[in-house]
């Protein structure tokens, strides 16, 4: 019998200091669940509507239903990943709900175990959702994204947008070295008034050659500028440089170090790259000389994603230990999309301020997080949640 006891105490004590591995793996396990379930049925619901939206805008382009169908399948990585913070928020909501209907919740609080204990488990499982979502779905979501762009750019073929301008025209700047002297560097700025969907062809493409001191050197006007092998063919083209009067040429070459691909990132939203080359097309464009803040502002989204997503949780812990109680269901999904609304909408403001340059690209993207979090401390605080 006092072995018993003794053995009871124990346990007793080990709940108490929230050393329960089962009871941390089976409240781990039921929010995992949940969340996969919310996350589903938001995927359903968007991917629906999405492809009503397709099927509308291809009206008239004779493209098959299954083909619409794959197309809105192949973006629905990226936007559940746009998704994760608010499916983290309201299926924690609903997690906290269930568990109040079953008295799992009841039995928690009395035995007690403080709520910092019993929702270690499932916000750990939380941060491993947010970190693979990082590292494994947003790369397979930028190659879908990228299959989608082709696909959608062959079905649209005149929706392709510039860099710096839209309505299908692209600028580039490349610095080529004209021979070994320093004085041999030569900056070119090269426009086509249409892209082709891969990068490679430009039409109507007009190049200024620009000196090291800034000197204007030549215009070429081509007709068409084809990337070959580490060159721009310039076909059927006009040269005027400040010593001659206009000269035309069937074929000329123009050296260049930019490829295909970084062309054609340079045009493709920032989600059809992926965390990594979202990274090395950063410092690309830096390089040369054009603004970077569209894809840094991607690029620290990303990075924010996992934290963000750690936010929602513990912001819906002292929410919904105390809305739960007496609520239903329906009150529950309220709340989650009311919160959910609204950060969105905070952190779209966020972005926007950073894009326009009022903030730091790297501080608008944390600020939606930094604000889950003094508000959940706060709630935390103001409810007296342990």
């Amino acid at each position: 019998m006092a072995s018993g006891m003794l053995s009871l105490h124990h346990h007793s004590g080990a709940l108490r200091r929230g050393y329960a591995p089962t009871l941390g793996r089976y409240l781990a396990m039921s929010w995992l669940a949940t969340f996969l379930l919310t996350l589903l049925a938001l995927g359903v619901v968007i991917y629906l509507v999405d492809v009503v939206e397709l099927l509308r805008q291809l009206a008239g382009k004779n493209i098959p239903m299954g083909q619409a169908a794959m197309m809105s399948l192949l973006k629905m990585p990226d936007l559940l990943l746009q998704l994760l913070p608010f499916a983290v928020l309201l299926a924690t909501l609903v997690w906290l709900n269930q568990l109040n209907k079953r008295y799992e919740l009841v039995a928690l609080r009395a035995s007690g175990l403080p709520a910092r204990r019993f929702v270690l488990a499932p916000l750990l499982m939380c941060a491993l959702v947010g970190v693979s979502a990082l590292l494994v779905v947003n790369p397979l979501a930028a190659t879908f994204l990228k299959r989608y762009e082709r696909w959608y750019g062959e079905v649209f073929p005149n929706t392709v947008k510039g860099l710096v301008t839209d309505g299908g025209s692209i600028w580039l700047r490349q610095e080529e070295m004209g021979g070994s002297r320093p004085e041999g560097r030569r900056t070119y700025f090269i426009y086509g008034q249409t892209v082709a969907a891969n990068g490679q062809n430009l039409g109507q493409a007009t190049v200024f050659a620009f000196s090291p001191q800034g000197d204007f050197l030549a215009r070429l006007d081509a007709k068409q500028a084809d990337l070959e092998n580490g060159r721009w063919m310039l076909r059927d083209t006009f040269l005027l440089s400040p010593q001659q009067e206009i000269a035309h040429e069937d074929l000329m070459s123009l050296p260049t170090s930019l490829t295909a691909s970084q062309i054609q990132a340079s045009f493709n939203p920032p989600s059809t790259l992926s965390l990594w080359e979202l990274r090395r097309f950063i410092g690309v464009l830096e390089a040369s000389g054009f603004p970077a803040s569209r894809h840094a502002m991607a690029y620290a989204k990303l990075l924010a994603l996992p934290a963000l997503a750690l936010a929602m949780f513990v912001l819906a812990i002292p929410f919904g230990l105390r809305f739960v109680r007496g609520q239903g269901m329906a009150g529950v999904v309220l709340a989650g999309l009311g919160l959910g609304f609204g950060f969105y909408l905070f952190g779209n403001i966020a972005a926007a301020y950073g894009l326009a340059g009022r903030l730091d690209v790297m501080l608008a993207a944390w600020l939606p997080t930094l604000a889950a979090l003094l508000l959940a401390a706060a709630l935390l605080l103001h409810l007296r949640e342990e």
